[in-house]
């Protein structure tokens, strides 16, 4: 879930949409409340990570292992630093979402689309 996670973050700072629209239409178009929602809250954890490691924060990066990665992306990305917090509350609603039957498939589709909307193109 972890690395799944990190593969949505990846589709939502790529600049194709194709990137995007793959990732939903691989998974499940059932089964919010498991693993989808858990990995949404893996989600936040690499949105944390990518603001720390924009902001020159290395010694709190959960994902210690992808830290060379991560300050990649700030480079590469800088307006998703300032994005962080929006897409934070955007994960944070779907996550709320994921209590009723929704459609994962819908339901990431949608959130990827506002993160890279806030994360704009670079």
């Amino acid at each position: 879930m972890r690395l799944a996670a990190r593969g949505w973050l990846e589709a939502a700072l790529d600049n194709r949409a194709t990137a995007r629209l793959a990732l939903p239409l691989g998974m499940s178009p059932a089964g919010a409340r498991g693993a989808f929602a858990d990995t949404l809250e893996f989600l936040t954890v690499w949105l944390r990570d990518l603001a720390a490691a924009g902001t020159g924060a290395a010694e709190v990066i959960i994902n210690a292992d992808a830290a060379d990665w991560l300050r990649s992306q700030a480079d590469r990305h800088p307006a998703a630093l300032a994005a962080v917090p929006a897409a934070l509350r955007d994960v944070d609603a779907t996550i709320k979402l994921t209590q009723f039957n929704i459609n994962p498939q819908l339901a990431l589709a949608v959130l990827l689309r506002k993160l890279r909307e806030h994360f704009g193109s670079s």
